[in-house]
């Protein structure tokens, strides 16, 4: 029955398809409503065997739409979920589940996938350090199953990509605590932390529209180092201007090897 039902999920993914079935509430897509739903199910499914059908249904969405289909990366999320279950052939069956989906698209899998794509990494990277603190576990499954490392050695890959963000957000307070685990888990502290990375959070935030992010971005360097704004720009400077002309978040790859 898994295997017949999982074989006829891609059809729900048809367009006339989905807008049959979630008609009527414009607040959210019919793409965000049916994983919605899927989500739910897996959150009070009470059998393991019922989990993991809901799991293979998830991958077999995950082939049927393009990688940069919004439903690719929820899906991959939805699996990457399920890495702490208590029982472990759904942790043993989600990253079963993920290498075997990401290879399907490309035969490097999902470390190519996250290379090539700044948006499915950017966002994958945005939901493991949210939870570095409350579920560690599913961290470290991540790491070790999926990806074959240690934590640090994911962390560090995830800085690059999350570390400004949180730096620009530091009023909100769980940015501030995600900061702290992020130095945790390299065996350092916040504030040389940030330093490092200080010239690739300035051409974060200046290359944002809001003007509002580098000038909180530059207050948080301040409260955290006594520098004042000349001193914090002079420091970064050369580097600066390197991440200005490279910057390569969600840039054409072909446009910063030409820069």
């Amino acid at each position: 029955m898994r295997e017949a039902f999982c074989s006829q999920i891609r059809f729900f993914m048809d367009n006339l398809v989905l807008s049959s079935i979630f008609a009527g509430d414009a607040d959210k897509s019919k793409e965000a409503k049916f994983l919605d739903t899927l989500k739910h199910a897996m959150t009070i499914a009470g059998s393991p065997h019922i989990l993991e059908t809901l799991m293979e249904c998830t991958a077999e969405i995950m082939v049927a739409v393009n990688m940069d289909s919004k439903l690719f990366i929820c899906s991959l999320i939805l699996l990457v979920d399920q890495l702490d279950s208590t029982h472990m052939t759904v942790r043993m069956n989600a990253s079963r589940l993920i290498h075997r989906s990401c290879y399907f698209h490309l035969k490097g899998g999902l470390e190519l996938i996250l290379s090539k794509d700044v948006c499915i990494c950017t966002e994958l990277y945005d939901y493991l350090s949210e939870r570095l603190a409350s579920r560690p576990v599913l961290v470290r499954e991540f790491a070790e199953a999926v990806f074959g490392v240690e934590t640090k050695e994911l962390v560090k890959k995830m800085i690059p990509f999350v570390l400004p963000k949180l730096v620009v957000s530091h009023q909100n307070s769980q940015a501030v605590g995600t900061l702290y685990e992020l130095a945790k888990c390299l065996n350092t502290d916040m504030v040389p932390l940030i330093v490092n990375w200080l010239p690739k959070v300035l051409a974060f935030a200046l290359h944002q529209t809001d003007d509002q992010q580098l000038i909180t971005a530059v207050q948080f360097y301040h409260v955290q180092t006594g520098s004042d704004k000349q001193e914090i720009f002079a420091a970064a400077l050369p580097a600066l201007l390197d991440e200005l002309i490279c910057f390569t978040n969600g840039g054409n790859s072909d446009e910063i090897a030409r820069r």
